[in-house]
């Protein structure tokens, strides 16, 4: 990783970048980046979330809009297995 890192480009999309550090806070397991922001190495998910009004979407009805946000492209995972990364991510909102 470059150390390189791209502020949100407006209000709503830092609100849906802490909302995702608030649910991934370990960086070295799920890096969440912006823009064209370098990828960190060591991290083992790499993901490109969703706007802020897709991300509402998912927190009010997960198990329609995940699905449905990935396959429209809403939301990306740069690198890691999906299905390891949504037990993960499971996990996270059981904590």
């Amino acid at each position: 990783m470059n150390g390189k890192y791209f502020l949100p480009r407006n209000l709503l999309q830092g609100l849906s970048h802490k909302l995702m550090r608030k649910l991934f806070p370990d960086k070295n397991k799920v890096h969440i980046i912006l823009g064209s922001e370098a990828i960190d190495d060591r991290a083992e998910f790499v993901l490109r979330p969703p706007n802020f009004f897709n991300s509402i979407k998912i927190i009010l009805n997960p198990l329609y809009w995940v699905p449905e946000s990935y396959t429209k492209g809403k939301w990306q995972l740069e690198r890691g297995d999906l299905a390891e990364f949504l037990t993960i991510a499971i996990d996270c909102l059981d904590d």
